[in-house]
């Protein structure tokens, strides 16, 4: 029989429909990982690597052993999802079939690419046919934070000749080429007073909307033919207050502090240090500007927003 004949198109959505069951939020990945774990075992890996990233924080590998006299494959997929929008009509973690589309949190980005590889996986299995070399399945964490749980594996000594990665493009897309990403943040300072004397205060989200209007207008140009709308970036998240821990209790007291975080996608071609320059050339005409103004250029950002991790350079086969 050939391999698609043991594909079977509901036990793909089932496996999907499971995983979008599992909350795996980034650096909260346990119960998928569980979930991974059994999974593996149940259908009879031959090797089930449970790797501790960082304290607390798992992650699993199963592996399918070849005989050695071939060169090895693997299926690599990350667990860890985005956060849920604020659109959501039911509970995101209840999957919901809709004609030939499965809804549910995160199963775009990538659980979707995860049920795929691992029903791959397991109808090569199903064949019986002995493998020339190993096919790996990483079930990893920390996708969204630069790759922290891949590199943690292939620094345990777990790689392979060749890899795959479904990520969510469609199989009509096949990218041997990707951007690199850079987070970083810009804190604004004001001055805060009471209401009754705002006249005194320097209102830090004030200064911040200028601040975004610049960001709006930066120019970058193309620098590779291959990733034609590269460089993109956004402030993507931002929050206001009082004091540095943005306290909102106090919404009659002019915020002294706001924060926006940037994420900058980037082709080849360009670096770090040139991008963060940019930024800070930037702020820097705005404090040129406005003797008030003053702000922190932060990176890497601070471990307590959950963003970025590893740096993520742009990559290309």
């Amino acid at each position: 029989m050939n391999v698609l004949d043991y594909l079977k198109k509901e036990e793909i959505v089932e496996l999907a429909s499971d995983l979008i069951r599992q909350p795996s939020l980034t650096n909260k990945e346990g119960p998928a990982v569980d979930f991974m774990i059994d999974w593996y075992n149940d259908n009879g890996f031959d090797e089930v690597h449970v790797q501790e990233v960082q304290p607390g924080r798992r992650q699993v590998i199963g592996i399918m052993k070849g005989d050695g006299t071939g060169k090895s494959m693997m299926f690599n997929g990350h667990l860890d999802i985005d956060p849920i929008t604020a659109d959501w009509e039911w509970d995101p973690y209840e999957p919901k079939v809709e004609g030939n589309r499965l809804w549910g949190a995160g199963v775009h980005n990538m659980k979707s690419g995860d049920a795929a590889f691992l029903m791959a996986a397991l109808a090569i299995k199903r064949t019986g046919v002995k493998l020339k070399g190993d096919l790996v399945c990483a079930t990893v964490v920390g996708e969204l934070q630069g790759g922290v749980g891949t590199v943690h594996m292939l620094k345990e000594g777990i790689w392979t000749d060749y890899a795959i990665v479904p990520e969510p493009y469609s199989v009509d897309n096949i990218l041997t080429k990707c951007v690199g990403v850079h987070d970083f943040a810009i804190n604004v300072i004001g001055e805060s007073h009471h209401i009754s004397r705002m006249e005194e205060a320097v209102d830090a989200i004030k200064k911040m909307r200028v601040v975004l209007d610049k960001i709006d207008a930066m120019k970058f140009e193309a620098r590779d033919p291959d990733l034609p709308g590269a460089p993109r970036w956004v402030a993507g998240s931002i929050i206001g207050g009082r004091n540095r821990d943005y306290d909102l209790a106090g919404p009659y007291n002019i915020p002294d502090f706001c924060t926006t975080i940037v994420d900058f996608r980037y082709p080849p071609g360009y670096t770090i240090e040139e991008i963060n320059q940019r930024f800070k050339n930037m702020l820097e005409e705005i404090a040129a500007e406005d003797p008030e103004f003053k702000y922190e250029f932060e990176y890497p950002v601070n471990p307590k927003f959950r963003v970025g991790g590893m740096v993520m350079p742009p990559m290309g086969v």
